[in-house]
């Protein structure tokens, strides 16, 4: 059947982007990071047992040193810089335990690629080897079948402001410090008191089960958790809502804050570009009533900017790491409190999906990136500009045969490939006008308008072009269900749906990768190195030496992302990371 390109074309004029000055930042040239969940899957016959985490951080070890973290009992930093942790709300059986693996701080989305798929590679192996016979795999999906979505996080470094907005969020911060003060000391009064409380229930639970009595007859060196007075988890939740309940006004005064000052140009000039991205790195899903839809994830975003969990918002812009830092730390220390200070800072994007497919990753992080050096260049570049971004979001997200038209703030329609080629247009032309353009950035624009122009492709069914298959990971899933006997049964599409992502040798999603072998985009050899290695960059390094030379079985280091704390003779010693 006649198949045709569709040429590049874009109804933006071509603002000449400035030439590439001293005051001009250099592309690609901010710390990305990335954070994926992954669902613990048990196969065949229910557990005897519950899925053990520190099980899990034991067969790590194995292949890569690891520290425990300042912070949360559940996360483990490791030599190669990033982390994994058990993700908050997982239960103790197997039907709901998320594992998240973060990412060190890398400088290229290849790097971050390749670091990826090593700390991906680190979690399969790991859990083979604490579960042996293959009963037990990871799931790198985006929702359980059941409306409950995961997925992945990318952060970047940004601007958060400048000029006369920086100075209104600077003001804005400053303007907190007595509140954060405040609640700080009230937090680490509540947390006393419910301590106190808990330990009393505990302690009495303790003696009247007998445990004082199994104490002293005799102490069990292989459950020592025997000796140890009973804690109602019920506290932990009290906690938790009080805390919660406690710094309510700070949340709400940050809030003001972010919608007034923060990462304004960004959200004004990229809102279309996010609105469309699902085209390009969604993963597919099947809805209860079977219908197929491009992202689970991004059709469940709500607003462009906030709190992501906070007030059930779902932004695209998610900025929970600047309200952790204002409410986490000693009433007596605020350095966390001045880093918010910063012109630069770092923020979520919170709508990607979690694939199989390397040229899908790859280019949903570097087109983003480049965007967002666009924006640092030129914050006045003609783009589209979405009437109701957020709408067309998700609208786009439903539209797997990409033909939904959004209307912009001149009544003009777009398709979602239509805006994307309009951003993939200025961001050549700046490099074409640039000095010093890193031979990443034209790989990356490759890729994107490569995959722009097979999605412009389609056959008289309007299904998306076959050349895409193992590239993309929404074309891919599409094409599988091709394959299904027809009339395929919605239990059928949803099976298949939730098994391609599965990290085994049954998993529909490297089947397809093993069989078609599409382009290689981070290098075996390079991955396998990430697996223990920490990338080209300041911090990771220096948490993997530290790491290295101080983690043992009798831990004299613990840390978190920004902060090492060293056991030296008995005496900790607080050393600051640099970025």
């Amino acid at each position: 059947m006649g198949k045709t390109v569709r040429k590049t074309h874009t109804n933006t004029s071509k603002r000449a982007i400035p030439a590439n000055r001293e005051n001009n930042p250099p592309l690609l040239d901010r710390l990305i990071g990335l954070e994926t969940e992954f669902a613990i899957v048990h196969l065949g016959s229910p557990p005897k047992a519950p899925f053990d985490f520190y099980r899990f951080i034991s067969s790590v070890k194995k292949t890569v040193p690891v520290a425990p973290s300042l912070r949360n009992d559940y996360r483990f930093f490791l030599a190669n810089g990033g982390s994994f942790c058990l993700e908050n709300g997982s239960s103790p059986d197997f039907r709901r335990a998320l594992l998240e693996s973060a990412t060190p701080e890398c400088t290229s989305p290849l790097q971050l690629l390749e670091s990826q798929w090593g700390i991906r590679n680190l979690a399969v192996s790991s859990l083979a080897d604490c579960y042996p016979g293959g009963n037990v795999c990871l799931v790198q999906g985006n929702h359980d079948g059941h409306g409950h979505t995961y997925g992945q996080h990318e952060s970047y470094d940004v601007n958060v402001a400048s000029g006369a907005s920086l100075l209104g969020w600077r003001l804005g911060v400053l303007f907190l410090l007595p509140w954060v003060l405040t609640y700080r000391l009230i937090a680490a009064l509540w947390i006393l008191l419910i301590v106190a409380l808990a330990r009393t229930e505990g302690s009495l639970r303790w003696m009247f089960q007998g445990g004082w009595f199994r104490r002293n007859e005799s102490r069990s060196a292989t459950h020592p958790a025997a000796d140890v007075p009973y804690i109602a988890s019920r506290w932990l939740v009290l906690c938790a809502q009080g805390l919660r309940f406690f710094h309510g006004p700070i949340a709400w005064l940050l809030w003001c804050n972010i919608q007034l000052f923060a990462l304004r140009p960004y959200r004004k000039q990229l809102g279309a570009f996010f609105a469309s991205r699902c085209i390009l790195d969604g993963c597919g899903c099947v809805d209860g009533d079977g219908n197929f839809k491009v992202s689970a994830r991004a059709e469940q975003i709500n607003c462009m900017i906030g709190f992501g969990g906070y007030g059930r918002s779902r932004p695209v812009f998610r900025c929970d790491n600047w309200l952790r830092q204002l409410c986490f730390g000693s009433p007596f220390s605020i350095k966390s409190f001045w880093r918010l200070l910063k012109q630069k800072q770092r923020v979520e994007i919170a709508i990607g999906d979690s694939g199989v497919c390397q040229v899908s990753q790859y280019v949903r992080i570097g087109s983003t990136a480049l965007v967002l050096d666009l924006i640092d260049r030129n914050p006045t570049t003609i783009l589209p500009r979405l009437k109701t971004p957020i709408r067309s979001l998700q609208r786009f997200a439903q539209d797997w045969m990409l033909l939904a038209k959004e209307s912009d703030t001149s009544d003009s329609h777009w398709q979602a490939s239509e805006i994307q080629n309009a951003y993939a247009s200025q961001v050549r032309n700046m490099l074409d006008q640039s000095n010093d353009v890193p031979s990443e950035a034209w790989k990356i624009l490759h890729h994107w308008q490569t995959t722009l122009n097979y999605l412009d492709l389609s056959d008289d069914t309007s299904s998306p072009s076959n050349e895409l298959v193992g590239r993309i990971d929404w074309i891919t899933k599409l094409w599988l269900f091709d394959q299904l006997e027809k009339p395929a049964s919605i239990e059928a599409r949803k099976k298949l749906d939730l098994r391609y992502h599965e990290l085994s040798d049954e998993g529909y999603g490297l089947k397809v990768q093993n069989m078609i072998s599409p382009p290689a985009i981070a290098r075996p050899e390079r991955i396998q190195r990430a697996m223990s290695n920490p990338p080209d960059c300041v911090a990771p390094q220096q948490r993997s030496y530290y790491i290295r030379e101080f983690a043992g079985e009798s831990s004299k280091v613990a840390m978190d992302w920004n902060e090492i704390r060293l056991n030296i003779e008995d005496k900790w010693k607080s050393i600051r990371l640099r970025s």
